[in-house]
């Protein structure tokens, strides 16, 4: 399957999630009876045969220009478990999963390692200084790229008594990063809370040295600010790429309220109307989108009870069950998911303006 995508498509690389074995409880007798070669321990057979995916796709992968990653649980053992563990007393991929995670990175069949660590400084039985330097310490001396995967996610709901009240913990957690030479970077679970958190897009912009500018009115040129720091991580059925393309003088340039929408799939125009990624608009909009791939539909909402249905190749929308008819269909542009910009933003009665000579749309909310 990992061969069939890279000699197929552009891709940069793979990254595998935390799925392995469901649990210790798995009915695995028979498949042990019959596969076993020589393990007297069916956890130690469990854990060969994760070793043995992992090490093939990254075999497979040696001669093709791509990077291979995973994103763990954060735990690999508990010290109480195995002496090689952490100081902790939490999930263990090690022996819950059986993924030797450790093992991989050290032996360099993967590119990159980004363990899950969504718990605060100080947590008591998976303190977030104390796994991460246990990480770190770990992979001193290999090759294998250290990120850490944080937990944003956890400011979604955080009350103004939790320590992930405004992402104050994450910003602790990025300052004690930084004094780990071996962490390279954080991969961020996940991107929603992100957009809807001017906290959060303040802290990373701060954590990743990125000025934010003032856009102009009518501008004629954009910057694209690159940074090396962060990676945005959303579990999806769609995937979103992290590589954002630069601009050209022939790309359509979008602002949403005097702010610039980047897209990481160029938009286009289609019988005169303008297509971008649907998540880009949607989000910047304020609506959360979610993806059917077996329907090929889109569903937007948002808090205020607004309800917006697109499928791919058909030109019937409907708004709060309303039918509305777009003069473009929503379509698939190298497997990211297009919809026609004025349709969706009149669709939120947000004001839509073209400037032809610039190739730029405009558009205004509501106030």
């Amino acid at each position: 399957g990992v061969t069939e995508i890279v000699d197929n498509y552009d891709v940069d690389g793979i990254h595998m999630d935390d799925y392995f074995y469901p649990g210790p409880d798995v009915n695995d007798d028979a498949d042990f009876a019959k596969y076993n070669t020589g393990f007297a321990d069916k956890n130690d057979w469990r854990r060969n045969n994760c070793d043995l995916l992992v090490k093939g796709i990254s075999d497979a992968l040696k001669d093709r220009d791509v990077v291979f990653g995973m994103s763990p649980s954060g735990i690999w053992a508990n010290a109480g478990n195995n002496p090689l563990g952490s100081d902790t007393r939490g999930f263990e991929s090690y022996s819950e999963i059986y993924a030797d995670t450790r093992k991989w990175a050290l032996e360099g069949w993967i590119d990159y390692i980004a363990p899950q660590i969504y718990w605060e400084i100080g947590h008591s039985a998976a303190d977030y200084k104390t796994v991460a330097k246990w990480w770190s310490d770990t992979l001193a001396s290999s090759n294998t790229k250290l990120y850490i995967g944080m937990g944003e996610y956890r400011v979604s709901d955080a009350g103004s008594d939790s320590v992930w009240y405004n992402g104050a913990a994450l910003k602790d957690e990025f300052e004690l990063n930084k004094t780990m030479p071996k962490i390279s970077g954080e991969i961020h679970f996940n991107y929603s809370p992100i957009m809807k958190s001017d906290a959060l897009k303040s802290l990373l912009k701060e954590h990743n040295g990125v000025t934010a500018a003032e856009t102009p009115t009518q501008p004629t040129t954009q910057t694209t600010v690159q940074t090396t720091k962060t990676v945005i991580d959303e579990p999806t059925v769609q995937p979103t790429t992290q590589v954002i393309p630069p601009i050209s003088k022939n790309d359509i340039m979008v602002y949403l309220n005097d702010k610039t929408l980047v897209f990481d799939q160029p938009p286009i125009i289609e019988n005169g109307r303008t297509l971008v990624p649907m998540r880009s608009i949607f989000e910047g909009l304020g609506m959360e989108v979610e993806w059917n791939n077996a329907k090929k539909r889109i569903t937007a909402t948002d808090d205020k009870g607004t309800l917006i249905i697109m499928t791919i190749g058909d030109r019937i929308m409907t708004v709060n069950g309303k039918v509305v008819e777009m003069d473009v269909p929503p379509k698939i542009v190298s497997s990211r998911t297009l919809v026609p910009i004025r349709a969706v933003s009149e669709a939120y009665d947000a004001k839509v303006e073209w400037d032809g000579v610039n190739k730029t749309v405009y558009i205004e909310t509501a106030k």
